[in-house]
């Protein structure tokens, strides 16, 4: 099962090696697969590309969207009194918290209190010390944007569904699981 192959098409948004990593396992998995199961067609597609350009055949593929669990019924009320928008997903730089983050406080400068909140829903991964010196230090974002490292399935489904939407400024993804998410 082949879920992306960003770290070889955006080594950029990887931790240093990983590039190198992930081509020994998509090299093993066109030698010696009998099949592929890819998560989309965006991801085989990428599969059948750096084959071709590795000189590695491709053993025969099909497709299977990843399905999330069904989310228990949301809470009647919501988790904050305020408007609010969900981000969902690690912070990490492919994820583009930055960007999201930048347009928040923009939002509160101009429109003070009125500004929609944020949730920034997901853990703290790597190479995301912008991001963390954002959300603990810019004294525009306090009280507008809040940061859930971790909730369980009732909460991730109340927060969703009370939100306004689910932003997804993502650079890359192998097949977007929280859109997926957001959508059932």
């Amino acid at each position: 099962f082949v879920h992306d192959l960003i770290p070889i098409t955006h080594p950029e948004y990887c931790r240093p090696g990983e590039c190198g990593k992930h081509r020994l396992r998509m090299n093993t998995v066109l030698e010696h697969g009998h099949g592929v199961i890819a998560n989309s067609v965006q991801t085989l597609d990428e599969l059948v590309a750096y084959g071709e350009a590795v000189g590695l055949p491709m053993p025969p593929a099909a497709v299977a969207p990843l399905a999330p669990a069904r989310l228990p019924a949301p809470a009647a009320s919501p988790p904050l009194e305020q408007p609010y928008f969900v981000m969902l997903g690690t912070i990490e730089p492919r994820k583009n918290h930055w960007l999201l983050l930048q347009v928040w406080r923009q939002l509160v400068e101009r429109l003070g209190d009125a500004a929609p909140r944020l949730m920034v829903i997901g853990q703290r991964g790597w190479e995301c010390e912008n991001v963390v010196d954002l959300l603990e230090r810019c004294a525009p974002l306090q009280g507008f944007v809040h940061e859930r490292a971790a909730c369980s399935d009732a909460e991730l489904a109340s927060c969703l569904h009370h939100a306004q939407a689910l932003l997804f400024p993502s650079f890359t993804e192998g097949y977007g699981m929280p859109l997926v998410e957001a959508l059932t």
